[in-house]
């Protein structure tokens, strides 16, 4: 890292004479209107006579964009700016070392630039947190683009995991929270698994794959996926008919018959949703008062990096609470007119009005104008793990964490008339991710229901599950490990 640090300090200062003249260009090219002018601005040029990580000169232009075009945008430039230096200087296997730091230098551009022997280039950086924020976008999306290319160096043969020089480049990456998937074998997975005692997930993978292989044969009767779990109907409450009710809680069992869980259905659009990840009790406390809570359970994960907080890209009515769009998480949970919607980031994006998207993942500014429709839109979003969407399982179990523990799932899928039912699977016994989520798709598609989504919810630190009745007491046979008031963030069902 100092030596990164040496290398960078250096550049600025042989290019200082050498900066593109900003003011000069903008006066040459008054009639253009920013979307031109980002269109038409000669980035190349610009990065070969600036360096990429030369901060306060990016820094003074990107204001001096923001002032020309009168406060509209200037972190447009900015994600314009670092597209075209991939395009540019594109992610290449002998330049690992060096992506890394420019992406930790976007990170944290104070830190690359404080420098005893130049004092003034810190001063020249006076950043404030939302002013940051975009500098870090950019530093997770460039860290996110060397995880792609060690992966697919390794399939490729061309990565060597066990090479010291590499895993110091996984674990730098791994430091910045962005993970690199490295694919195991089928017998290094099984081999994995015995050194781990895991008996019980090899003989549910070895039914799975006879099960797959019987009905796929030539005299299969059926096509349906047999769940190994049963669903056994534990309690209904807020009926809506002699033989229907809003709300179904079932008991989840083992082939021995063993308890492992439950799961809660809930019927759309009468029960509806909302998500906070600010003010989370006062928020809530406050719903509670006006309405029915069906359930609340903790949504995203948490980070206590710059305090405790959602982990991941989240949103609530506009209102951004954390910008960082993480590589290893594919999917984005929208709350929109009490309803919830799963929407596959890595895959073009269909919006509530109708608006279609780029995937967030395929450019800095595809994620930029994801960031501007959520502002303007005052969407509500979290960013988590999408373990199946469209009908199709996601999860590759050989990629799947392999730790056995308690899971929660966030599923979606919806009946033959297109009525849509809202579903949370909580799973007390100790399962590996990839069979959970088999067996959840196992369930609903048992029972001629089409899975629209199926999302990972966190049950670490933040184990918070409430479940309540028509009359507000707590069901305590349902219940999370942790009190709601400690709650970092909330999905809320109530009616």
């Amino acid at each position: 890292m100092k030596r990164a640090c040496a290398f960078f300090i250096l550049i600025l200062i042989l290019q200082k004479s050498f900066s593109f003249d900003m003011k000069l260009y903008l006066n040459q090219h008054k009639t253009q209107n920013l979307q031109t002018f980002l269109e038409k601005f000669p980035y190349n040029e610009y990065l070969k006579s600036t360096s990429f990580i030369n901060f306060p000169q990016i820094q003074e232009d990107r204001y001096l964009v923001w002032k020309f075009y009168k406060q509209k945008d200037g972190d447009a430039f900015l994600y314009h700016l670092a597209d075209n230096f991939l395009k540019l200087y594109p992610v290449a296997s002998n330049q690992l070392d060096i992506k890394i730091s420019i992406g930790e230098a976007y990170l944290n551009p104070m830190k690359i630039l404080k420098n005893p022997s130049q004092p003034n280039l810190e001063q020249n950086l006076t950043f404030k947190t939302n002013t940051n924020e975009a500098y870090q976008i950019i530093g997770y999306y460039i860290l996110g683009k060397v995880a792609d290319r060690i992966e697919q160096d390794y399939k490729n043969k061309k990565f060597d995991i066990n090479d010291i020089v590499n895993l110091s480049y996984i674990n730098r990456l791994k430091n910045n929270k962005v993970y690199v998937s490295i694919e195991e074998s089928t017998s290094q997975k099984i081999w994995s698994n015995i050194k781990r005692g895991k008996y019980d997930y090899l003989w549910d993978r070895i039914t799975q794959n006879v099960k797959s292989i019987w009905n796929n044969g030539a005299n299969s009767y059926s096509t349906t996926p047999i769940p190994n779990f049963k669903q056994i109907l534990f309690k209904s409450i807020y009926p809506i008919s002699k033989n229907e009710n809003l709300v179904d809680i079932y008991q989840l069992k083992s082939i021995s018959g063993k308890l492992i869980g439950h799961s809660i259905w809930m019927k759309r659009p009468k029960i509806h949703a909302k998500y906070f990840s600010f003010s989370v009790n006062n928020q809530f406390l406050n719903l509670k008062k006006f309405h029915n809570i069906v359930l609340a359970t903790t949504g995203g994960y948490t980070t206590n990096t710059n305090g405790i907080k959602p982990d991941g890209f989240t949103v609530e009515n506009g209102e951004l609470n954390n910008a960082i769009l993480l590589h290893d998480r594919q999917g984005l949970v929208l709350f929109s007119n009490g309803g919830v919607r799963i929407i596959n980031l890595k895959s073009n994006i269909k919006l509530p009005n109708g608006d279609v998207l780029e995937s967030p993942f395929n450019s800095i500014l595809a994620y930029s104008k994801l960031l501007n429709w959520c502002k303007v839109s005052k969407a509500t979003v979290f960013q988590t793990h999408l373990l199946a969407y469209g009908d199709s399982i996601l999860i590759n179990p050989l990629k799947a964490p392999s730790a056995q523990r308690e899971r929660r799932l966030l599923a979606l899928f919806s009946d033959k008339n297109g009525n849509i039912i809202n579903s949370i699977f909580d799973i007390k016994e100790q399962y590996d991710l990839a069979l959970i989520t088999q067996e959840i798709f196992n369930i609903i598609a048992s029972r001629n229901l089409k899975v629209e989504g199926v999302v990972n919810l966190d049950t670490g630190s933040y184990n918070i599950l409430n479940v309540f009745d028509e009359n507000g007491n707590l069901i305590n046979d349902v219940i999370g490990t942790v009190n709601i008031l400690s709650a970092t963030n909330l999905i809320v069902y109530y009616k």
